[in-house]
């Protein structure tokens, strides 16, 4: 796997535990994960189309508090998130070379 899609699966990994710390909002992990994985070389099919799922989880969450006008998720909603930002979180260590176990 080359060296540069390394970083991109590290940057993708700080923005979510970003996101998990507060650090960052819901709009801004959305971007930056869907930009970080346009910019993957080698990110392979099957392994994108999972990660478009979750993604797409994410922003399906953000899309309908949007719709009914709320600046936060509610219960539900925030439920979704956590769990496709727990299950990238996942597939993304699966991905990284040399990294230690999660805590």
């Amino acid at each position: 796997m080359p060296d540069y899609d390394q970083r991109q699966y590290r940057l993708m990994l700080d923005r979510l535990e970003a996101f998990s710390r507060n650090g960052i909002g819901i709009d801004t992990l959305i971007a930056d994960l869907q930009g970080l994985l346009n910019a993957l070389k080698e990110p392979g099919d099957s392994w994108k189309q999972d990660f478009l799922q979750w993604w797409g989880q994410i922003e399906d969450a953000r899309a309908y508090a949007r719709y009914r006008e709320a600046k936060t998720l509610d219960k539900q909603e925030t439920e979704y998130v956590v769990e496709a930002a727990v299950r990238l979180e996942q597939m993304i260590r699966e991905k990284i070379v040399d990294l230690p176990d999660a805590p």
